[in-house]
């Protein structure tokens, strides 16, 4: 549909006569600016922004004499239309003026200032008059407010000039169309702080009065119209004196008119209010007023809602108080009048507004000074009135950012002085100073830094003064103490030599060497630096490997090697400063003995077995018959020795034998040394005979060993991991303990065992002699234990299985197909890896087409030593990959009898896909099912997979009685017994209505 556009006569206000083209074009451009002015006005806006995009249309039609012509035309019969129409709302409105039999000469003139009626001129309405016109004494503004008693407002009047204030909103330093719960508040904070002065004098008495008549004042807003009232006729009282000079001469000229105007609003009087009362006065004076034209100064001069000044029409901000005109709401941007108490779309109090301006004004002035938990307590209650003004915005980004820099330089300062720098940190504070509020500048960290450095410099003065060395020493310490980087006393301690501590000796304890040194004489604290070098001499603190720093004065360690040559070192270190020489000790070397040694002995020969240490030259063996070798020399030595054993053979059975084991080192010098030595005995005797032959029967759970009897005692032992032992090894009886568990034999040659973890286990029996072991055969016995919790979950095509993994499983297999044929269906090898990167779980992706239900099967897996593989029985899960759909149809059969009262129906049953579930058929009477345990169903019968053998339909006769009176309607249902089943079945004509 086209829009009909506006004609431009009429859009320019230009009579259609006109036709000059300059005359035009001024038309054009006044309208031009008054339309720029509306381009953001929240009702006008949108018209004005269209005028101004179609003045390049106007300009180019009015050129045109042929199209001007046309638009002039056009504007005359608007007009006339107008016109016609005018003159009957003129006349209805006439008449209702009439209606009293007269009209005064006021209502002629209110009504020629009404927007429909200002095409008219005052002889056009008076012609159109047909009863009385008469003048009427203009009356004074009435309302049916009171002002405050005299007595009242005196008392108010004289505290206020005590305290130097104007009103009581001055007092308040509130403007006056802030919230009652504004300036509720405003007083308990002033009474809140004048009950903190302690001097109570005659402004402290006018202050208190004050506020009293406040919390009475402003305790609604029908006592607060009443001060309202006294102020307004204060000022009208002042207006009325300037008005009697401009009428002295009986006249009050259009200039003049404005000049009270403007001067009203200065004293806080709204143009409006103002204008009536100049020109009720007036009238009461009976003087006559020249009102200024139409679009005269004052007529188009915009009041500020806030203090009633006057400013220009293009003005945004008030000039009087800076606040704008229009205000947007803080909370949903609705433009609003200065003047409004409460936003028109959300109620926010936009009249407190103009009191965040000199809280934001003080805010910036603190921040200015550097005070800023003054800058932020003023922009917080700034905020409560102005929510997020850009100052306040501004002001505290500015805090925020000021308070990171602060406290970053707070840190460093802290930090220095934990290091005790204290000379740096004296200079990072006074970067504190460009505050120039200086509120962070702490004055205990500057007063421990003071401190301090003064104790530092004090210390100072006593090295400079000092008579002796150590006295120098000490005065350069104790300020370095106060004051690390107090470089005077650092370079002063370089000056005075460190020297290495005396009388370092070494001694061995077990394993270890201890180190003792003598103190350094110093009346300073020194520490110790111990260095150890293999093979030679330290030459500086760097050379070797450091043990320690300490203040003790010896030192035990238990890192050395047996057979390694050792050199230490100590360095004296003094603030720092290490000694120049350090205190050493000989060459060191431990000696130490062999681990781990066995005897086992055998027919005819007794095997030796040890670990020797690593640096050892040679192992020697020392023996005697009957008793052990007292040292080294002592008995005879064996000839063939190796560095882990020897075999001591051609020995007479049942015969002890006594050894003694001695490492053998050498020094620098190729000199050797030797150890203690350990001794051991053992007798020479015949081993017993090995279990050669282990057979294992395996039923479920449990295993059998059994074996061939053998005349020794025979132990078995179990383990998770091959013993690694050869048949008929011989080993000492003490180390049976650390190869296995062992297992308790209760007959000869046999023993059961309950397998319970999932997995490959060893089983060794074990021939005991005495002292002797012999191993025998080995067997492995494999035990497969099932997964649990199998569950699926089908998603289209996709099946995802999770299981419970028994302990120690690694790989199950994954088998799935036809329930009827699963040997043949599809495996997968999943491992447990595999099993935990699908976020525990296995899906099988394959399409499951022309399968209604699936059979999964999951089987551990398990592979013997001898690299064959075994499967579990397998844990088994039946599921469905399409739901089985059932087409329920119910017919009535026959008429009802009079004398039976049981109704005959054929219920016939399709079914498409295999059923698991036994079924219900349901009836309810008169209403629908409405769960499947709905209280009121009744069973007629269960069909189940049986009913179906042979056919996928099947047809039965059913009978039911009702079991209440008046039931004209029967419902049914065919529902799962088991209700979790639901999701498998999707039944149709469920629900079936049959008519009785």
């Amino acid at each position: 549909m086209a829009t009909i556009r506006e004609n431009y006569y009429l859009l320019l206000d230009l009579d259609p006569s006109v036709e000059d083209k300059a005359q035009i074009e001024g038309a054009i451009s006044k309208k031009q600016q008054e339309w720029a002015r509306l381009r953001n006005h929240p009702a006008k806006g949108t018209w004005a922004k269209q005028c101004l995009s179609q003045i390049p249309k106007i300009r180019r039609t009015l050129d045109d004499a042929e199209l001007r012509k046309a638009e002039a035309e056009e504007a005359t019969r608007q007009l006339h239309v107008q016109q016609k129409e005018q003159f009957t709302e003129l006349d209805q409105a006439l008449a209702t003026l009439a209606s009293k039999s007269f009209i005064y000469e006021m209502e002629i003139e209110k009504l020629l200032k009404q927007s429909a009626f200002k095409s008219f001129t005052r002889q056009d309405i008076e012609k159109r008059i047909e009863v009385p016109i008469k003048k009427i004494a203009a009356q004074p503004e009435q309302d049916d407010v009171k002002p405050l008693e005299a007595s009242t407002a005196k008392k108010i009047e004289e505290d206020l000039s005590i305290v130097q204030k104007s009103d009581l909103y001055d007092f308040l330093e509130l403007k006056p169309g802030s919230t009652l719960r504004t300036i509720e508040g405003r007083i308990n904070d002033r009474y809140k702080a004048l009950r903190e002065k302690s001097v109570k004098d005659a402004f402290y008495t006018a202050t208190q009065e004050l506020l009293g008549q406040c919390r009475r004042i402003f305790k609604d807003e029908e006592s607060r119209k009443r001060y309202q009232k006294t102020l307004d006729l204060n000022r009208f009282s002042s207006l009325s004196k300037l008005i009697d000079i401009a009428g002295l001469d009986n006249e009050i000229s259009a200039t003049e008119f404005e000049h009270l105007v403007s001067e009203a609003a200065t004293m806080g009087l709204a143009k409006k209010e103002a204008i009536t009362h100049i020109k009720n006065y007036a009238t009461r004076k009976r003087w006559s007023i020249q009102l200024p034209p139409d679009g005269s100064r004052i007529e188009q001069a915009i009041s500020c809602g806030v203090c009633n000044t006057l400013n220009p029409p293009k003005a945004t901000n008030c000039t009087g108080c800076g606040f704008p005109l229009e205000i947007n709401c803080p909370d949903c941007k609705t433009i609003n009048p200065s003047g409004t108490a409460y936003c028109s779309k959300c109620g926010y109090a936009i009249a407190d507004m103009p009191n965040a301006l000199p809280l934001i004004r003080d805010a910036k002035d603190a921040l200015a000074e550097g005070n800023h938990s003054k800058a932020k307590l003023l922009f917080g209650q700034a905020n409560n009135y102005w929510k997020n003004h850009p100052d306040i915005v501004a002001g505290r980004r500015k805090i925020d950012e000021d308070a990171k820099e602060i406290q970053a330089i707070v840190e460093q300062i802290e930090e220095l002085i934990r290091k005790k720098q204290y000379y740096q940190a004296r200079r990072i504070f006074s970067q504190l100073s460009k505050w120039p509020g200086n509120e962070y500048a702490d004055k205990h960290l500057e007063k421990k830094i003071t401190d301090q450095i003064d104790g530092a410099e004090k210390w100072l003065q006593k090295a400079q003064n000092a008579s002796s060395i150590a006295e120098k020493e000490e005065a350069f310490f104790q300020a370095v103490n106060l004051c690390k980087d107090c470089q005077a006393a650092v370079d002063g301690l370089a000056t005075i030599p460190t020297v290495p501590p005396k009388d370092l000796s070494f001694s061995f304890q077990d394993n270890s060497v201890l180190l003792s040194w003598l103190a350094v004489p110093s009346k300073i604290p020194v520490t110790y630096k111990l260095i150890r070098k293999a093979r030679s001499i330290p030459t500086h603190a760097e050379d070797g490997e450091l043990l320690t720093e300490t203040a003790q004065l010896s030192f035990l360690d238990k890192e050395t090697k047996a057979g390694v040559l050792y050199y230490y070192a100590v360095f004296t270190q003094r603030n720092g400063k290490l000694s120049a020489r350090a205190a050493c000790t000989p060459p060191v070397l431990r000696i130490a003995e062999i681990r781990q040694l066995r005897a086992i002995p055998s027919d005819g020969s007794i095997s030796l077995l040890w670990e020797a240490p690593e640096h050892t030259r040679s192992i020697e063996v020392w023996y005697k018959k009957n008793s052990v070798p007292g040292r080294r020399g002592d008995g005879s030595q064996l000839s063939s020795v190796r560095k882990d054993g020897a075999i001591h053979e051609g020995l007479a059975n049942e015969e002890q034998y006594g050894y003694l084991i001695v490492a053998v080192y050498s020094d620098n010098s190729g000199k050797l040394l030797y150890s203690q030595g350990v001794s051991i005995q053992a007798t020479a005797t015949p081993p017993p005979r090995a279990v050669e032959h282990l057979t294992v029967k395996k039923s479920a759970e449990l295993a059998e060993l059994i074996w061939e009897q053998v005349p020794n005692k025979v132990e078995m032992y179990s383990s998770t991991k091959a013993f690694p032992f050869q048949l008929s090894e011989i080993l000492p009886y003490a180390e049976l303990g650390n190869i296995g568990r062992l297992i308790p034999i209760h007959q000869k040659g046999k023993v059961t065992i309950r397998l319970s973890q999932h997995g490959i286990r060893y089983f060794m029996p074990v021939t005991i002699k005495g002292q002797l072991a012999v191993v025998g055969k080995q067997v492995a016995v494999c035990f497969l234990e099932e997964v649990k919790d199998l569950k699926a979950n089908v998603n289209n095509d996709k099946v995802h299985l999770t299981w419970s993994w028994p302990k120690g499983a690694e790989k199950v297999e994954v088998l799935y197909g036809d329930p009827f044929a699963i040997d043949s269906g599809l495996p997968f090898t999943v491992s447990k890896q595999d099993y935990d990167r699908e976020q525990e779980g296995f899906t099988i992706d394959s399409s499951m087409a022309g399968y209604p239900e699936v059979l999964i099967r999951v089987r551990t897996i398990l592979e013997r030593p001898d690299s064959v593989i075994e499967y579990s029985q397998g844990t088994e899960l039946r599921i469905k990959v399409k739901k089985t759909r059932i087409q329920l149809a119910i017919q009535k059969q026959g008429l009802t009898s009079l004398f039976s009262k049981n109704i005959k129906f054929e219920v016939r049953l399709e079914i498409d896909g295999w059923l698991e579930e036994t079924l219900q058929l349901v009836v309810k009477e008169n209403n629908r099912l409405i769960s499947y345990k709905d209280p009121d169903r009744q069973v007629l019968r269960e069909f189940s997979s049986s009913d179906f053998m042979g056919s996928n339909a099947i047809s039965t006769i059913c009978q039911y009685r009702p079991k209440n009176k008046g039931v004209k309607n029967l419902f049914f249902s065919l529902i799962p017994n088991d209700p979790g089943a639901k999701d498998n079945l999707e039944v149709q004509g469920n629900g079936q209505k049959i008519t009785l």
